[in-house]
């Protein structure tokens, strides 16, 4: 008997730690999920949810300020505030002050990633001099810069951005011209990791006789590690208007027919017609085309195995891309009168903002930022907080990102470094209109200026 009732109180407090367990965790998984959701005890001991922000910087350790005031936290920071009104800073020492108005609401997280610290001193020192008269190409990774004078040079000058490396690059395209004949060397394009180049050859022959002068074209692969020159009879025997390259190679021809090559150029594919736009991101290409029948733009996503997918039709031109954020890869577009955009695996587009241009805009991408260019102003919108800013910054041509959430331009030859929202605004340096510019791993800016005897390339670091 007394063994029984031994053995119930046992299987009772096994029963009653049980319970204490699974309450336990049942209180601690409440509290951390109310925590996760931004909850704290005020100072009244009652719940109130608050909103997280982060706040992220390059150069980063700097002081974050909350309504003017020293928060105490330095970048990479992250901030519980009450809903209400905000005024953020960034400060650091030797660097312009970044502010931005932030509206915070219960169990809202506000990212503010795109801090960008300009120095209060600009230094600015040369790279190299170019030939007065000159063309150059920057890459698509944006760390290597063809350079060469017009006409025919027997060497290009190739400047290697990320490691501040210049050679001369003595090339093997054949320069021995017949009597009577003058050469020109152009770029056709430069492959995106700025390993390759294409550069036609055009031969003039003058005759006695203006109907006695002919002309000749021919095309080079030139490997700018070695000059190696391969010639390229296919790109010779198509008229064309757009060709680019990286690991294949694609053509425009003047027919709206696109054609595509493999990596050696050597064979060709028939891709579609009626193309009126070429976009190529790795191995995809992504183009425009117009259907004669109803006169439809449509976007296609093609594929290096020959698919293809439809996806966006409009009865109007228009200008797209594509953004990947946060695993989701998004396609947007816009015309004067709508921004869209939605994820490339829906069918509809959501149109999220009205541009209200006159003209088609351009478009700018970066990996959460989406901006509509036109006629001096643009309209940005965040695929995170599906915000929508109209902008005017007063410049004379918009040049594209710096860095996310942060545009350069031009006003007046001078570069002009803005936020995408017009909270912050700098004037940098003068510069050439329409100049490449390069932000590379180390932060630094390139750019061509009119030097006092030849064009320059210069560089300062932000």
């Amino acid at each position: 008997m007394h063994q029984k009732e031994a053995a119930k109180r046992r299987k009772r407090r096994v029963i009653f730690t049980n319970v204490l367990v699974v309450l336990t965790i049942v209180l601690l998984a409440g509290i951390l999920v109310l925590y996760t959701m931004g909850y704290r005890l005020n100072r009244s001991l009652t719940l109130e949810q608050k909103g997280l922000l982060r706040v992220n910087s390059y150069p980063t350790a700097a002081q974050v300020l909350l309504n003017g005031t020293p928060s105490g936290r330095r970048t990479a920071a992250r901030l519980e505030l009450g809903e209400g009104n905000y005024l953020i800073g960034v400060s650091k020492a030797g660097y312009d002050l970044w502010e931005r108005s932030v509206t915070m609401q219960a169990g809202s997280v506000v990212w503010l990633d795109y801090v960008l610290l300009l120095p209060q001193l600009i230094t600015t020192e040369a790279v190299v001099n170019l030939p007065e008269e000159n063309w150059s190409r920057l890459s698509g990774d944006r760390n290597t810069w063809l350079i060469a004078a017009l006409g025919a040079p027997d060497h290009f000058t190739v400047v290697d951005l990320a490691r501040n490396n210049v050679t001369e690059l003595t090339h093997r395209i054949p320069l021995d011209p017949a009597r009577n004949e003058t050469l020109n060397l152009t770029l056709v394009d430069l492959s995106d990791d700025g390993m390759q180049a294409i550069i036609k050859r055009e031969a003039v022959t003058t005759g006695t006789r203006p109907q006695n002068t002919k002309t000749k074209v021919s095309y080079y692969l030139v490997e700018l590690a070695s000059g190696k020159a391969t010639e390229l009879p296919l790109l010779a025997g198509r008229a064309w208007t757009e060709a680019k390259f990286a690991d294949s190679f694609y053509l425009l021809d003047q027919s709206d027919n696109l054609w595509l090559y493999d990596g050696a150029l050597e064979n060709e594919r028939h891709v579609a017609a009626d193309v009126t736009r070429v976009q190529r991101y790795g191995a995809q290409l992504y183009l425009t085309t117009r259907a004669k029948d109803d006169g439809l733009y449509q976007a296609w996503l093609y594929e290096p195995n020959g698919d293809r997918r439809l996806l966006l039709s409009r009865e109007q031109n228009f200008a797209w891309d594509l953004t990947v954020y946060m695993g989701d890869t998004y396609i947007v577009a816009a015309d004067e009168r709508e921004l869209l955009a939605g994820k490339i695996t829906e069918e509809e587009r959501q149109v999220v903002a009205e541009t209200g241009f006159s003209a088609l805009p351009e478009l700018l991408v970066s990996a959460r930022m989406v901006v509509a260019a036109s006629e001096g102003s643009f309209v940005s919108y965040d695929l995170e907080t599906e915000q929508v800013t109209p902008y005017q910054p007063n410049l004379d041509w918009l040049g594209g990102w710096l860095a996310e959430g942060v545009l350069y331009g031009w006003q007046d030859g001078e570069l002009v470094i803005v936020d995408f929202d017009g909270y912050n605004r700098r004037v940098g340096t003068a510069m050439r209109e329409a100049s490449p510019v390069a932000e590379t791993a180390g932060h630094y800016l390139y750019y061509l200026i009119d030097g006092a005897t030849t064009p320059e390339l210069r560089r300062f670091r932000l």
